[in-house]
């Protein structure tokens, strides 16, 4: 496993990885599309079974120094829809009179489409479906059956358990993206295990566009295991992750030199 100490380093490392070491596969969909035709997103370059851990996320100078490494000068709104996402994939109901950590557990059943999204319109507005929503978001994946909060009433209760585990991917709703061609999460679990005073996520995807949203997805799943490290009281750790696909599409890659 690799292990990096902030995410400058991940991104400049992963990047390198990518280039030097990742195969072309053609693909048949991009999200909910059929790109078959589409030579600039149906070839990618990528890497498979890709792990490492971040040992300080937040570190402030090389988070800004990774996001201008992927996004350019993008990427000041590129920061500013992660704290704007984040929220609306926390957002408890407004008229809950308890906490959003207290019996009984009160949440709207979606954000969709929220807001956030309005900050990167060109990246989220195709994917909109007729009824000018998401075919899935974030909000509705963790709070459904009060995942999230139950998932830290547990922490509560058992510091040290093994059954952390919030599950992005539903695998009944999720068939039908398979047979219809609508958009799945790349997000597949967050688990939390508190070790030696530290609470770590071990974030698996599933898939990771490395210049659209990989470094994105590393930041979002960072700032859930220090969320729920307040929440606990505790002190953060480290972010693991898993990707099985981690790929760049030809359309970026051309922009970049690289095929």
């Amino acid at each position: 496993m690799r292990i990096y100490q902030n995410l400058y380093e991940c991104a400049k490392e992963t990047q390198r990885d990518l280039h030097e070491m990742g195969i072309q596969v053609k693909l048949k969909t991009f999200q909910n599309k059929n790109v078959e035709n589409d030579e600039s997103r149906s070839i990618t370059k990528e890497l498979q079974g890709y792990t490492f851990k971040i040992l300080n996320p937040f570190e402030e100078k090389s988070l800004l120094d990774a996001y201008k490494l992927v996004y350019g000068d993008n990427a000041d709104i590129q920061l500013r829809w992660c704290i704007e996402e984040f929220n609306e994939r926390i957002k408890p109901n407004p008229d809950a009179s308890l906490s959003i950590y207290s019996e009984p557990f009160q949440f709207e059943s979606s954000v969709n489409p929220g807001q956030a999204w309005l900050l990167r319109k060109n990246t989220w507005t195709q994917f909109l479906n007729e009824e000018g929503k998401f075919d899935y978001n974030y909000n509705e994946r963790l709070l459904i059956h009060d995942q999230l909060p139950r998932i830290i009433n547990h922490l509560r209760s058992d510091i040290n358990s093994r059954r952390a585990v919030i599950s992005i991917w539903d695998s009944f709703q999720d068939l039908e993206g398979l047979e219809q061609c609508l958009r799945v999460p790349c997000s597949v679990t967050y688990s939390f295990l508190y070790r030696e005073g530290k609470l770590n996520i071990f974030y698996h995807m599933r898939s990771s566009d490395f210049y659209e949203h990989f470094l994105n997805d590393m930041y979002l799943a960072s700032k859930m295991n220090l969320y729920v490290a307040q929440e606990l009281g505790v002190e953060i750790g480290d972010t693991v992750v898993y990707v099985n696909s981690l790929h760049a599409y030809k359309i970026d890659l051309d922009k970049r030199g690289i095929f």
